[in-house]
């Protein structure tokens, strides 16, 4: 037999249709084009976290955060594994209002969101970084600047907000807004001072701070108001009050 016999009832090799053996599963490789839809819908969706042992069940998560969330229009969830669940929307302005808003509390359990990326496996996804605000009271009012709330806010997390608060009659404080891993433990304290003061601590670490180093974690850590924005504007190193705002 020439070549021409031997190929004769063939179908030569193409993308859709590769050589293959008959007992191989079929191969199909898609175009962009063929999921683009699919891409369009997800790209309008959050994958979020519940961080519970509770059981969760799907329909009264959908009912009690529509309501949360102002009834977005499309609203849909879908659980994706255990804990897991993808959140869609029609209008992406309504996933970026709600994930600015993180975090969210579900039966007192966090809900960790973030957006939704194509590729993305759900068993890769670490929900162990939470957005979460943290109010630091007590400092020296020329300490209060957003300079120095990130300075000191790195030793809890990554720092994504640094904003100067306001309490009607209990005055300002430093509102951060950090990524914190919730799988370390919370710290004990921090210290902070500068060198060219009268005390600072980091020149007596081993006697000045003994009496400040046990464990102060509890229940009052939790913040009991939130407070209003100072609107600012900045010159230099300098910061100046230009009215008040409501927080986000």
């Amino acid at each position: 037999m020439d070549n021409a016999s031997t190929s004769q009832g063939r179908e030569p090799p193409s993308r859709n249709n590769p050589a293959q053996s008959t007992d191989d599963p079929p191969l199909i490789i898609f175009d962009d084009e063929d999921v683009d839809a699919g891409v369009t819908f997800c790209s309008k969706s959050l994958v979020g976290k519940i961080l519970t042992d509770k059981p969760i069940h799907t329909n009264r998560l959908q009912s009690a955060l529509s309501g949360i969330w102002c009834h977005p229009k499309g609203f849909r969830v879908e659980e994706l594994s255990t804990k897991v669940f993808q959140f869609f929307f029609e209008d992406d302005r309504d996933v970026n209002r709600i994930l600015t808003g993180s975090p969210w509390l579900f039966r007192n359990s966090w809900l960790n969101l973030k957006r939704w990326e194509r590729g993305s496996k759900v068993e890769d996804l670490n929900f162990s970084n939470v957005p979460v605000h943290i109010q630091l009271w007590g400092l020296p009012n020329y300490c209060k600047t957003k300079k120095m709330g990130q300075r000191i806010g790195p030793c809890m997390g990554v720092v994504t907000e640094s904003e100067i608060y306001e309490v009607r009659d209990k005055g300002t404080f430093i509102r951060l807004r950090v990524m914190m891993d919730i799988s370390k433990p919370l710290k004990a304290g921090i210290h902070a001072g500068n060198h060219s003061e009268e005390f600072c601590p980091a020149k007596d670490t081993n006697e000045g701070n003994k009496e400040n180093n046990h464990n102060t974690r509890g229940p009052w850590m939790r913040a009991p108001q939130t407070g209003g924005r100072i609107g600012t504007f900045s010159t230099g190193d300098t910061t100046t009050n230009s009215g008040r705002q409501n927080p986000h």
